[in-house]
C-alpha cells in the first residue's frame, strides 16, 4: 500500500460522485426506455443456494506467496433448465482447473468436464460438461483457486496497513465487494438476485484474528488443510444474501463493545491498536446499539443476523460498506478520538453509522433485483439514516433540516449537469454499474423517498415500508414492486386519481426536474401554475426531449398553524396550466420545506411580500423553507429566470439568521459568484456584501466555542462562517487565527489551544498571512503528526501560503520526502513498475518533481552500488571503522578510528559502480538514430547544481574548489570529451545564445564562483546578460540587446509580477531549495538588473567594474557584496552616481526583495509632473510588504527627443513615495524609453492599432508574446472571429512590407520576424498566407525532391499552411513526405505536425485512424505526437474527444503500449484551449463515460478541469473585456 501513499499525499497538496431489468409495466410516454440485451448477465439455467468458502490470506513472509489467498469453494446450485455448461464469475483469480469437480448431490455421481472457457470481457469462467445437467436436480461445484490480496485496488480482497506505536508496519486483509467484486475473491454467481447461504472459513496465523458476516462457530488448530502453525476459524451459516455482502477481515485489531441494555445482540467496534488504546473506539458501539433498536422499532421488522461488528479500515475506497453483520468503514467514519476528531467528524460518523444500519433492511434483507434500481438501496438509506437520528437523542445535529441542504439541494445542483442520469437507469457492465454510485442515486434517490413520504404522510409511508420489507425479505425487488406496495397501502393519493407508480415514473425514468412558475395578480387570491424543465441557462434551447412531471403542489399560508407538506393540488404532466384560489393573504409559500423535488419561480407580486416577511420576522418560515427560498431564488436568478436584484435582496435578511441550514445553502450558492468575481474589480464589493452578512451572526455565536453549545447548529455554523470570513480577508478572522496559531507555536504539545473544528481554517489563515516561521512550524507539525486528519489539515494549510517560493519548497520538499521514504523501503520489481506507471499516467501534474521521482526509481533499482576502500597518506595511517548514510542531506560519512590531524593531507580512494540513467541529471545517456536506422547512444554529464554527487563521491559545494584529473575508459568506437559543452542543432539565434552563455560561464561561474547557492544570479544573471553582448558582437543582425529586452526583460517581469516571486538573493539550504533558485528570477531578472546597471552607469563603467570583480575574486567564491564593491569603485572613478547614492544600497533594493515597481506618472500642475512608485502585481493586489526601490528614471521630451540617452535624469529613492519633476505638460513626455530600468508602465490595447505600419522585429515579438494568451483563450470562443478580423490586416500589411516570399535579405532578426508573421497569419488562415502556401505546394509537386521552403525558421509553419490550404491532395503529398523522411527526426515531426493542420474533417478522421493502424505508415512512436498536434488545432479540438471515446482501448493499447500517456497528452493540450462551459461539459462527459479506465490519471484530470475552469473564469472577466473591445473596434 505504499504506492497509495504517494497518491494521497500529492492529492492533499493540490487541496461522491455504476443485464437487463425484468419486464415491467411502463407508462406509455416512457416506452423509449428499451430493455437491455442481457449480454453481461449470467444464464438463468442455474440458481445457487449455498456456498462453502475457505480462504487463507497470507500476509507474512515465509508461508507461500505473500499477499495471496489460496482458497476453496463449494457451490450448491439448482438446475432450472437443462444445460451443458456452468457459467460463473471469476476475475483476477488463479483457478486450478484440475481441481474443478461437478457432481450431483443426490447419488453423488460426478459429471465429466469437457473443457473450460474464459470470457474476459464479461468476467465469465465457463465449465463445459460432457453430459448435460438435468432440470430439477441439485449439483455441487468444487473449485480450488488463489485470489490476490490486492495492493493495487481498494476492492475485492485487498491489503491495508497501519503504523504501530513501535514504528513497524502491520498488515490486514479486508474485503469490499459492492457491486461486482466478489468474483475477485472466489468463483461465484456475482449478481444481486443470485442469493444464497454461506459458510465461511478463514485460515490465519495465530497472531491475527478474523471476522466475517456471522459469529464464530469454532476455531480448529489442526486438521485437513490446516498448515502447521496456522488455525482455522469456522463461521456459522448465514441467511440468504447476495454475494456483494460477503465479508471477511484478518487483522490484529482491538475491540470495544456496546454497553448492555442498548440492544439485544452483541455490537462491537474494531480498530487499529494505536487508535483503540487512545479511546477512539468508544463513541460508535453504544450509538450503533441505540440505532439498531430504533430502526427495529421504526421498521417493525427484526434484524435477523446474530451480531453486528463494525471494523475501521486504514485504506478504504468509500465512506463505509453495509456487509451484513460486518460493516466496514473508513477510519474517520467510525473512530472518534478526543482532541483530534471534530464535532463535524462526530456528525459524519453518526450519519454514516445510521446509513449502513438502514442498509441491513434496505439492501441486505430486501435487495435490488438489478443495479438499475440502486436508488432503492441508497435512496432509502440516505433518507432514513437522517430521520432515525432523532430517535436516539441526536436532534441537536438537525438531521431533518440538514437533509435539505446536504442532499436535496445537492441533488438538484448535480441533476442539471451533463453527467446526470435518471434515478432508474439501465446499466450492464461493471463500469456502468460503478458509475451509478453517485449523487443522483444517493441524494436524488433520497429526495424521491422524502417526496413520497410528503405525499402520503409519514404514518402511511411507514406502513408501506413495513409491508414492503415483510413481503420481499430475503428476496429481491425493483421499483415497481415498491410502488405497488405503496398503492396497495394508500389505496389513493391525496388530491389526485393518479397511482404512485404513474407519478413516480415521471420522476425516476427521466433526468432533471421542473421549475414551477407561480403567478398571482397583486391583490388577488388567484394563483396560476405552469411547469417547464429547469435549465442552468434559460436561453439554452438544446433540450432534445421536452420533459414534464406529475407535480404535487403543497401550500403554506400565514394562517396555518403548522406546515402541511401534503399536496393541495397536482399539476399533471399533460396539463399546460392549473389555477388555484386562496384567501387574500399577504404571502403564501409553495412547496414549503422543499419536499417536492422542484424549484418555485414566483412572479414579483408573489416573491416581494415573502422578502418583506423575511426582513420583518424570518421565523414566520421554518429553517427548511428559508433554505429553500434562498436556494430557489439564487439559482433561478443565476439561470436567468428571475431578477438577481430580488434574489440578493432576499438574502439580506441573513444578518438576523442564526440557523445553520439557511446559511449552508447561502454559502454553497455564493461559491459560483465568488469564482466569477475573484479576478475582477467587483471582488471588493462582494467581500463587503458577504462579510457584512456574516459579521453579526459570527459575533453572536462567538468565534470561541462555548461550553455545552448545541453541536449541530452553533459549531457547524461557526465553521462555515469562519472559513468564509478568513477566505474573504476579514481582519478579525485573520487576527484571531494568527493569535491562536502563535499561542500554539509557543506550546506545540498543547492540544486544546485551537478548537478541533476550527483547526483547518485557523491553520490556513495563519500560514496564508504569516511568514516563514508559521510555514516552517506547520511543516514540522505535519512531519511529527501520527494521525491522518492532523496531517491532512496541516498539509492543506501549507498550500494556503501566498508565497510561491514557499509553495514551490512545499511541493518539492514534501513530495521528495514521501518519495525518498518510499525508495528506502520498496525493493521489488513491481514497486518500480508501480511508480513508473504513476509517473507516466500523471505526467503533467508531476512534471515539477520529475527529477525527484526518477531519483526514487534509481534508489529502488539500487543504481549506485558502493564498494569503498580508504587509504591515507603514508605518514598518517587511518583505519576505517564504519560508514553511515544521511539520506536527507546526501551525506556519506566515513568513521575513522582516530582523528585526522589539522593540516594533514588525506587521500581517499573509493571504488563504486554507477549505472547511467536517462534522467538528465548526473551522468546520463541519450539515444539517437542514424540515417540507416541504427540506434546509437551518447553519455553526458549535467552537474549543476548538486548532481556531481550522483556520479562520484565528492565535496559537492561551489566553494570547495579543487583540481581534477579525469580518466575515461571507453570502447574504441566511441570518442570522449571533458569540460566542453555539447550543442545540438538549433536555430541560429539560439545556437549563438547557448554558445555565448556557456563561454561567459568560463568567467562567471568557473573563474569566479558564487560562495553559496543563495545568489545564483552571480553566475546565471551575469552570464545571461553577457550572452546578449556576445551575441551582438558576433552576429550584429541578431540584435543582441533587443533580444535582451524580449528574452529576459519582459519574460522575467511576467514571472516577477506575482506576489509569489522570490528575491535574487535568497537563503536556501536543501538540494530542492537550491534547484528552485535556477529559475527565471536568477537568469532573466538577474540579467535585467545588470542591464539596468549598464544603463545608469554606462556600459564602459560597468565593464570596468566587472573586470575588477573578476580579477579580485579569481579562483575564489564570491558574494554579491564583492560585486557591489567593484561596481562602486568604478562608479566613483567615473563619477556616475549622484551624491548620497551608492551601489550597495541601490543594488540591495533590487536583490533583497522580490518584484519590481510600477512608476505612475501624473500631471501635478501646468509645469510639473509627479512620479511615484508602488509594487506591480499581476492581479492588482496590495503589496503586503510595502516594497520600494532606488529607481533610475530616464526622460525623453518633445524638447529633448534623444532616445539613446540612458543616463537617469531623476532618481526615485527607496522609501520616497513620490517626486515632482519639472515639465511643460502641454508637450509629450516619455519615461524609460529604452526599457533599461526594470520598471513597468501601464499600456492599453489601443496602442496596438498602429501595428499595420510596424516592421520592427522587437515590437512584433512583444506584440505576439502578449497576444498569444488572448489567441489561445479565444480560439474556441465566439469572439475569435473578431480577434481574427482585427489581427489579419495588421499581419498581412507587415508581411507585405517584410516580404511574403523568401528573399536573400531575410537573415538574422528579419528572418525571424518573417517566420513569426507567417506563423500568426497562417494560424489565422490569412488569405495572403494561404495563397502563398498553394504556390509553394505547386512548386513542390513539380519538383518533389526539392522543398521550395528554404527557411528553417518558417518551414514548419508553411508546411502546416500547405496542408490547411490544399485539402486532401496536399495531405496525401505531405504524408508521402513523412514516410520518405527516414531517420530525420526533425523532418518527421514537422510533417506530422503539418498533417494535423488539415481543415477537412474527413481527412482529420483519416489521420486519426492511421494512428491505430500499425500498417498505415505512421510509426508507433509518432502516433502520440499526432494526437497532441490534432488536439492543438481548431478542427482537431472539436473531434478528438469523440475519437478517444470511441477508440479508447485501442489508443491505450496501440499508442500508449498499455499506458495512459496519450490521454494525458491530449488533455494537457486541450486544457490550454478549452474556454467554454460546453467544452468543459464534453470533457467531463468523456471522463464520466470512462471513469474506471481513467482512474490512474484522476489527479491529472482534476488539474486539467481546474485549468479549464480558470480559462472560463478568465473569459468571463478579462476575456469578456477584450471581446467587447474587439467588438467596438470592429
Amino acid at each position: 500500500m505504499e504506492q497509495a501513499k504517494i497518491v494521497l499525499i500529492i492529492l492533499s497538496i493540490l487541496g461522491g460522485i455504476s443485464s437487463s431489468p425484468p419486464l415491467r409495466e411502463v407508462s406509455p410516454e416512457f416506452e423509449n426506455f428499451e430493455e437491455i440485451i442481457p449480454l453481461y448477465k449470467l444464464p438463468d439455467s442455474l440458481v445457487p443456494s449455498y456456498y462453502n468458502v475457505e480462504l487463507q490470506p497470507i500476509l507474512d513472509e515465509g508461508y507461500g506467496t505473500r499477499f495471496t489467498a489460496p482458497g476453496k469453494v463449494s457451490i450448491n446450485v439448482l438446475c432450472l433448465f437443462a444445460t451443458n455448461n456452468i457459467t460463473l464469475h471469476a476475475l483476477t483469480l488463479n483457478i486450478s482447473e484440475s481441481s474443478v469437480q461437478v457432481r450431483e448431490i443426490v447419488g453423488g455421481s460426478e459429471i465429466p468436464i469437457a473443457s473450460f472457457d474464459v470470457d474476459a470481457e464479461k468476467d465469465f469462467f465457463i465449465i463445459n460438461l460432457q453430459n448435460g445437467l438435468r432440470a430439477g436436480a441439485v449439483y455441487q461445484i468444487y473449485i480450488e483457486f488463489v485470489a490476490p490480496v490486492s495492493r493495487e485496488v481498494l476492492y475485492g480482497l485487498y491489503l491495508s496497513n497501519y503504523t504501530a506505536d513501535d514504528g513497524s508496519t502491520r498488515y490486514m486483509a479486508i474485503t469490499d465487494l459492492e457491486a461486482t467484486d466478489a468474483r475477485r475473491v472466489f468463483p461465484c454467481m456475482d449478481e444481486p438476485s443470485k442469493k444464497a447461504e454461506f459458510e465461511i472459513s478463514i485460515i490465519r496465523l495465530p497472531k491475527y484474528s478474523s471476522l466475517s458476516n456471522m459469529d464464530l462457530l469454532r476455531t480448529e488448530t489442526e486438521g485437513p488443510g490446516i498448515p502447521q502453525g496456522w488455525v482455522k476459524d469456522m463461521y456459522k451459516r448465514t441467511l440468504k444474501m447476495s454475494t456483494y455482502l460477503f465479508a471477511v477481515a484478518v487483522s490484529d485489531f482491538e475491540v470495544e463493545e456496546a454497553a448492555p441494555g442498548h440492544y439485544t445482540k452483541p455490537v462491537k467496534v474494531w480498530g487499529p491498536p494505536p487508535y483503540m488504546q487512545a479511546g477512539a473506539g468508544k463513541y460508535s458501539p453504544d450509538l450503533t446499539a441505540k440505532l439498531m433498536t430504533a430502526l427495529e422499532n421504526y421498521f417493525r421488522v427484526p434484524y435477523t443476523f446474530p451480531k453486528m461488528d463494525k471494523i475501521s479500515v486504514p485504506h478504504f475506497g468509500g465512506g463505509a460498506m453495509e456487509n451484513w453483520g460486518l460493516n466496514t468503514y473508513r477510519l474517520n467514519r467510525l473512530l472518534i478520538e478526543d482532541g483530534i476528531a471534530t464535532e463535524s467528524d462526530k456528525i459524519s460518523t453518526a450519519i454514516t453509522l445510521s446509513h449502513e444500519l438502514v442498509h441491513q433492511w434496505f439492501g441486505n434483507l430486501v435487495t435490488l433485483k438489478w443495479w438499475d434500481d440502486l436508488w432503492l438501496n441508497e435512496g432509502f438509506a440516505s433518507y432514513y439514516s437522517n430521520t432515525v437520528l432523532i430517535d436516539v437523542g441526536l436532534e441537536d445535529i438537525l438531521p431533518l433540516d440538514t437533509l435539505v441542504s446536504d442532499a436535496i439541494q445537492r441533488a438538484m445542483y448535480y441533476d442539471v449537469t451533463s453527467a446526470t442520469h435518471p434515478v432508474h437507469y439501465n446499466v450492464t457492465t461493471p463500469t456502468e454499474i460503478r458509475i451509478m454510485f453517485d449523487t443522483i442515486t444517493y441524494s436524488k434517490g433520497c429526495a424521491m423517498v422524502r417526496m413520497m413520504e410528503a405525499i402520503l404522510t409519514e404514518p402511511v409511508m411507514r406502513d408501506a415500508v413495513t409491508a414492503f420489507l415483510t413481503k420481499f425479505e430475503y428476496n429481491n425487488a425493483q421499483q415497481d414492486d415498491l410502488f405497488q406496495v405503496i398503492d396497495d397501502q394508500a389505496t389513493s393519493l391525496p388530491g389526485t386519481d393518479l397511482t404512485m407508480k404513474a407519478v413516480m415514473d415521471t420522476w425516476t425514468l427521466q433526468s432533471g426536474f421542473p421549475v414551477l412558475y407561480v403567478s398571482r395578480t397583486e391583490g388577488s387570491g388567484s394563483i396560476t401554475f405552469r411547469q417547464a424543465k429547469f435549465k442552468t441557462d434559460l436561453n439554452n434551447d438544446d433540450d432534445p426531449t421536452p420533459s414534464s412531471w406529475d407535480i404535487p403542489i403543497s401550500l403554506y399560508l400565514p394562517t396555518d398553524v403548522q406546515v402541511n407538506t401534503s399536496a393541495v393540488l397536482w399539476l399533471k404532466k399533460d396539463a399546460p396550466i392549473e389555477f388555484f384560489s386562496i384567501a387574500n393573504v399577504q404571502w403564501f409559500i409553495i412547496n414549503p420545506r422543499q419536499t417536492g423535488y422542484y424549484r418555485v419561480n414566483y412572479n414579483r407580486a408573489s416573491i416581494r411580500p415573502i422578502i418583506e416577511q423575511l426582513h420583518t420576522n424570518h421565523e414566520a418560515f421554518d429553517p427548511q423553507t428559508r433554505s429553500a427560498l434562498i436556494d430557489d431564488n439564487l439559482n433561478l436568478a443565476y439561470a436567468g429566470y428571475s431578477d438577481l436584484t430580488d434574489a440578493l435582496n432576499l438574502t439580506m435578511y441573513l444578518k438576523n439568521e442564526r440557523h445553520l441550514v439557511p446559511w449552508t445553502t447561502f454559502v454553497t450558492n455564493m461559491a459560483k459568484p465568488y469564482r466569477f468575481l475573484s479576478r475582477t474589480a467587483g471582488l471588493s464589493a462582494f467581500k463587503k456584501y458577504i462579510v457584512g452578512l456574516i459579521k453579526d451572526t459570527l459575533t453572536e455565536i462567538n468565534i470561541d466555542p462555548q461550553p455545552n453549545e448545541p453541536i449541530g447548529n452553533a459549531t457547524i455554523l461557526r465553521n462555515k462562517l469562519f472559513e468564509w470570513a478568513c477566505n474573504l480577508d476579514d481582519s478579525e478572522c485573520i487576527q484571531y487565527s494568527k493569535n491562536k496559531f502563535a499561542q500554539w507555536m509557543t506550546d506545540p504539545s498543547n492540544n486544546t489551544i485551537i478548537f478541533p473544528d476550527l483547526r483547518p481554517f485557523v491553520y490556513c489563515a495563519a500560514v496564508a498571512n504569516g511568514g516563514d516561521a508559521e510555514w516552517d512550524f506547520a511543516l514540522a507539525q505535519y512531519s511529527a503528526a501520527n494521525r491522518e486528519v492532523t496531517k491532512t489539515n496541516l498539509i492543506r494549510s501549507l498550500a494556503c501560503s501566498k508565497s510561491v517560493f514557499r509553495l514551490a519548497r512545499f511541493g518539492v520538499s514534501m513530495i521528495s520526502s514521501v518519495i525518498t521514504t518510499l525508495s528506502n523501503t520498496l525493493n521489488k520489481a513491481y514497486d518500480i513498475t508501480d511508480i513508473q506507471r504513476f509517473i507516466r499516467d500523471n505526467e503533467p501534474a508531476l512534471q515539477p518533481v520529475n527529477g525527484t521521482l526518477q531519483t526514487a526509481i534509481g534508489n529502488i533499482e539500487n543504481n549506485i552500488k558502493w564498494s569503498i576502500t580508504l587509504t591515507a597518506t603514508p605518514d598518517q595511517p587511518l583505519t576505517v571503522t564504519g560508514v553511515t548514510e544521511d539520506d536527507e542531506r546526501d551525506f556519506y560519512i566515513i568513521q575513522l578510528e582516530s582523528e585526522i590531524a589539522a593540516g594533514a593531507e588525506v587521500s581517499i580512494q573509493m571504488e563504486y559502480v554507477a549505472q547511467i540513467p536517462t534522467s538528465g541529471a548526473g551522468l546520463f545517456y541519450r539515444e539517437y538514430q542514424t540515417e540507416t536506422g541504427e540506434v546509437r547512444r551518447l553519455a553526458a554529464t549535467q552537474f549543476e547544481s548538486v548532481e556531481a554527487r550522483r556520479m562520484f563521491p565528492c565535496f559537492d559545494e561551489p566553494d570547495l574548489k579543487a583540481v581534477f584529473e579525469l580518466t575515461v575508459i571507453r570502447k574504441d568506437n566511441y570518442t570522449s570529451l571533458a569540460n566542453t559543452e555539447l550543442v545540438s542543432s538549433t536555430p541560429e539565434n539560439l545556437v549563438t545564445l547557448i554558445i555565448t552563455h556557456e563561454l561567459a560561464h568560463q568567467w562567471f561561474g568557473n573563474l569566479v564562483t558564487l560562495k553559496w547557492w543563495k545568489e545564483v544570479y552571480l553566475n546565471e544573471g551575469l552570464t545571461t546578460y553577457s550572452q546578449y553582448l556576445g551575441m551582438e558582437a558576433v552576429s550584429p543582425d541578431l540584435m543582441g540587446v533587443e533580444f535582451a529586452i524580449l528574452d529576459a526583460f519582459q519574460y522575467s517581469m511576467l514571472y516577477d509580477a506575482s506576489e509569489y516571486s522570490h528575491p535574487l538573493s535568497n537563503d536556501v539550504t536543501t538540494p530542492d531549495e537550491i534547484d528552485g533558485m535556477f529559475s527565471t528570477i536568477s537568469y532573466e531578472k538577474g540579467a535585467s538588473v545588470i542591464r539596468m546597471v549598464d544603463g545608469f552607469l554606462t556600459r564602459e563603467t560597468l565593464r570596468k567594474g566587472l573586470q575588477a570583480y573578476l580579477k579580485k575574486m579569481s579562483f575564489q567564491g564570491a558574494q554579491q557584496e564583492d560585486l557591489f564593491e567593484s561596481l562602486e569603485e568604478a562608479a566613483v572613478a567615473d563619477n556616475r552616481l549622484p551624491a548620497g547614492l551608492n551601489m550597495a544600497d541601490i543594488m540591495s533594493s533590487w536583490t533583497l526583495q522580490s518584484g519590481f515597481p510600477l512608476v505612475r506618472v501624473q500631471i501635478a500642475n501646468e509645469t510639473a509632473i509627479t512620479v511615484s512608485q508602488e509594487r506591480f502585481l499581476n492581479d492588482g493586489a496590495e503589496d503586503p510588504e510595502g516594497s520600494s526601490w532606488f529607481v533610475p528614471i530616464t526622460i525623453v521630451t518633445a524638447d529633448n527627443p534623444t532616445l539613446e540617452n540612458n543616463i537617469p535624469q531623476v532618481w526615485l529613492e527607496k522609501d520616497v513615495s513620490s517626486k515632482a519633476v519639472a515639465h511643460d505638460v502641454s508637450k509629450w513626455i516619455m519615461i524609460n524609453q529604452n526599457a533599461t530600468e526594470y520598471v513597468s508602465i501601464e499600456a492599453a490595447l489601443n496602442l496596438t492599432r498602429y501595428m499595420e505600419q510596424e516592421t520592427h522585429f522587437a515590437v512584433w515579438s512583444t506584440f505576439f508574446e502578449h497576444f498569444n494568451n488572448i489567441y489561445v483563450k479565444m480560439a474556441s470562443h465566439p469572439g475569435y472571429s473578431l480577434l481574427r478580423d482585427y489581427l489579419v490586416p495588421k499581419l498581412d500589411a507587415a508581411l507585405t512590407a517584410v516580404g511574403v516570399e523568401e528573399s536573400p535579405s531575410h537573415t538574422g532578426a528579419l528572418a525571424i520576424l518573417r517566420a513569426d508573421l507567417l506563423d500568426w497569419a497562417c494560424s489565422l488562415q490569412s488569405p495572403l498566407c494561404f495563397t502563398y502556401a498553394n504556390q509553394l505546394l505547386a512548386q513542390w509537386v513539380d519538383n518533389p525532391n526539392t522543398s521550395p521552403i528554404l527557411s528553417v525558421d518558417a518551414r514548419a509553419t508553411l508546411e502546416c499552411a500547405i496542408v490547411a490550404a490544399g485539402g486532401k491532395p496536399a495531405f496525401d503529398f505531405v504524408f508521402a513526405k513523412y514516410q520518405d523522411s527516414g531517420s530525420n527526426t526533425e523532418l518527421k515531426n514537422e510533417f506530422l505536425n503539418a498533417l494535423a493542420c488539415t481543415t477537412e474533417i474527413s481527412v482529420m478522421n483519416e489521420l486519426l485512424n492511421k494512428t491505430l493502424n500499425t500498417t498505415s505508415g505512421i510509426a508507433p512512436g509518432d502516433a502520440s505526437s499526432v494526437l497532441n498536434s490534432v488536439s492543438s488545432g481548431a478542427l482537431g479540438r472539436t473531434i478528438i474527444l469523440d475519437f478517444l471515446s470511441e477508440n479508447l482501448e485501442d489508443v491505450i493499447t496501440v499508442i500508449g503500449n498499455g499506458g495512459l500517456q496519450p490521454i494525458t497528452g491530449v488533455l494537457g493540450t486541450l486544457q490550454n484551449y478549452f474556454t467554454t462551459k460546453a467544452q468543459l461539459d464534453k470533457l467531463e462527459a468523456f471522463v464520466a463515460a470512462h471513469q474506471e479506465r481513467l482512474t490512474p490519471i484522476n489527479m491529472a484530470i482534476r488539474l486539467v478541469i481546474q485549468r479549464i475552469q480558470d480559462n472560463i473564469s478568465w473569459m468571463d472577466t478579462t476575456g469578456f473585456d477584450i471581446w467587447m473591445w474587439l467588438w467596438f473596434s470592429s
